[in-house]
């Protein structure tokens, strides 16, 4: 999952879209590093089971929007995956 979210970051910045730097921070600081394990399972084997508990850490600090980023950096991540 970390190899997938690093990848579409990168390919936001290929493809000279700013928001690559944001979606970067945002999967780092918020899968990537709290959730190492997580982020070190197969893309195609994540459920939803394995990433609520990011967005439950979100939420309970009340960053209800920074979830809602999250949620959509991950679906546009694996939707790119399935194009490429």
């Amino acid at each position: 999952l970390g190899k997938l979210l690093r990848a579409y970051a990168a390919h936001l910045e290929d493809g000279g879209k700013p928001s690559h730097k944001q979606v970067a921070r945002a999967v780092e600081r918020n899968i990537i590093e709290p959730f190492p394990k997580v982020a070190a399972l197969p893309a195609e084997s994540v459920t939803v089971d394995d990433v609520m508990p990011a967005f439950h850490a979100l939420a309970k600090a009340g960053k209800l929007r920074e979830a809602e980023k999250l949620r959509a950096y991950l679906r546009a991540a694996y939707t790119a995956a399935r194009k490429a």
